[in-house]
């Protein structure tokens, strides 16, 4: 599915406007939502076209934006907050250009990255895959989930069981803000590919994440969650923890962290027949970036057990 784009006039929310504090809302005006048949809840992209070359060096020209509004106005216009607008503009009235959806799949990754874009992929093994792994927050948001989510794919597909892998990646400096879309807001429309496989009803998706949470001089945790059952996740944080070399504490427990994915808006949640087999591995930045193949491999291993009854 090719996007659509018009132009808009973008402006800053007014001091009393819930929008006013806000980094990644929006509203935008009656006309625009018809004009682009855009629905309130989606995510869209918002661009600033004639950004100076510092900005568009760094992609501080474009971001990702939740539509928490349709106005009754008839004009183009488009309101945000300060902090949000931040993301692509220093003006605070501007002329911009409003994309439909969040990614450009137009683009292949090299000219994404080079753009400091956002942009989807997709591969399908085959139509009789009852596995999705996903990793949404790809490229500079959450550095190397997608080469986990890759590895996954690999060592399943080693073993016979095929696996249908969903990738999203944004690319730029000061980038999570200005592309994270959380886990539990991803709206189908913002998100063709996505859209693509939602209606598959997978037995078990499986995503891969980062997290910054401050460790408070405690060991660095890994996030074992969804709403999979807890023999799969208690299998897959003792995988992890045999492999990765380092002392890590393993949380497996929905209830004792906020960042578990036990919400069944959560895409790993909702992406799957009975709605509540997800899988959501939660990682540091430096388990990621040193150990993402193992991150990968382990988990897929633990699944293929789990799934077989006995370890590969």
């Amino acid at each position: 599915m090719t996007h659509n784009t018009t132009h808009v006039l973008a402006r800053d929310a007014d001091g009393s406007s819930l929008l006013h504090d806000t980094k990644n809302s929006i509203t935008i005006s009656q006309s625009i939502a018809s004009e682009l048949e855009i629905v309130e809840g989606q995510q869209v992209a918002l661009a600033k076209p004639n950004a100076s070359p510092q900005r568009v060096a760094t992609g501080r020209y474009i971001a990702a934006y939740h539509v928490a509004a349709i106005t009754d106005s008839d004009d183009e216009r488009v309101e945000l907050g300060p902090n949000g607008r931040q993301y692509i503009s220093d003006e605070g009235d501007f002329e911009a250009e409003l994309r439909d959806q969040v990614p450009d799949n137009t683009l292949t990754l090299p000219e994404a990255r080079r753009r400091n874009e956002f942009t989807e992929t997709l591969h399908i093994d085959d139509y009789t895959s009852d596995i999705l792994v996903m990793a949404y927050h790809g490229g500079d948001i959450e550095a190397n989930t997608t080469e986990s989510a890759d590895w996954f794919h690999k060592k399943c597909k080693e073993y016979g069981i095929p696996t249908d892998v969903y990738t999203a990646r944004g690319y730029g400096k000061e980038n999570f803000g200005r592309w994270h879309v959380g886990s539990s807001s991803m709206h189908l429309r913002s998100f063709p590919k996505l859209r693509e496989v939602a209606a598959r009803h997978y037995d078990l998706a499986v995503s891969f994440h980062l997290h910054d949470v401050p460790n408070n001089d405690e060991s660095p945790k890994v996030l074992v969650g969804g709403r999979a059952g807890s023999d799969l996740r208690n299998r897959v944080a003792g995988r992890l923890d045999d492999a990765l070399p380092s002392k890590y504490d393993y949380i497996t427990d929905l209830s004792q962290h906020s960042m578990m994915g036990a919400s069944h808006e959560n895409i790993v949640n909702w992406m799957t027949r009975d709605g509540a087999s997800g899988l959501q591995i939660e990682v540091t930045p430096r388990i990621s970036q040193i150990h993402r193949k193992t991150v990968g491999r382990e988990v897929a291993l633990a699944v293929l057990a789990y799934l077989g009854g006995e370890s590969p």
